[in-house]
C-alpha cells in the first residue's frame, strides 16, 4: 500500500482551500462570462429561405407531390436532422404544405400500399415490376408522364 498518496495532494489542497482558490474561481467565473457573452451576441446563421426556384417548383402540383415523397422518405426513417433542413430549405407551409402518406398514397394512384416501407420505394418497385414484366406499357408511362410535365424550373448556376 502506498502510504504517500492515501490523501489529497498538496496542490490540490492548495486549489480548494488555499491561496490560489480565490484567482482560480475569477478565472473560471470570467470564462463562463465570455462564453455567455459570445454566445449571446453571436450571430445566427441563416440561409436563404426565400428560393425562388424551389418556391415555383413547390407550388406546383408535381412539385408538391415530389417534396412531399422526399419528405415522407425521411419521416419514415426518422431523420429528424435532415428534416429540420429540408423542411424551410423545401419551402414547406410558404410554397405547399405537404401531403400526409395517405393522401400521397391517392395522388400517386397506389394500390398495394405496404405501411412497412417508404412510398418512394413502393413506388420504385412498382416501376421496375411493371418495366420488367411490360417494357412498353412501362415506356408508355413514362412517355405520359413526360408528355404531362410541366414547363421545367430553371436553375442560377452557383
Amino acid at each position: 500500500m502506498n502510504q504517500f498518496f492515501t490523501g489529497p495532494t498538496e496542490s490540490s489542497h492548495l486549489f480548494s482551500s488555499g491561496p490560489t482558490r480565490r484567482p482560480k474561481s475569477n478565472t473560471l467565473l470570467m470564462i463562463f462570462l465570455r462564453a455567455v457573452l459570445i454566445y449571446s451576441y453571436a450571430v445566427k446563421v441563416t440561409f436563404p429561405i426565400n428560393n425562388a426556384a424551389v418556391q415555383q417548383y413547390a407550388a406546383s402540383r408535381n412539385g408538391a407531390i415530389t417534396l412531399s415523397l422526399i419528405r415522407e422518405f425521411l419521416s419514415f426513417y426518422n431523420m429528424q436532422f435532415t428534416l429540420s433542413v429540408f423542411d424551410p430549405e423545401s419551402c414547406e407551409n410558404t410554397s405547399y404544405n405537404h401531403l400526409s402518406r395517405k393522401n400521397l398514397a391517392s395522388e400517386l394512384k397506389m394500390t398495394n400500399e405496404n405501411p412497412d416501407e417508404p412510398l418512394l420505394h413502393t413506388l420504385l418497385t412498382e416501376l421496375l415490376q411493371l418495366k420488367s414484366t411490360s417494357p412498353s406499357a412501362a415506356e408508355s408511362l413514362v412517355n405520359n408522364k413526360e408528355k404531362a410535365k410541366e414547363k421545367p424550373v430553371k436553375h442560377k448556376g452557383m
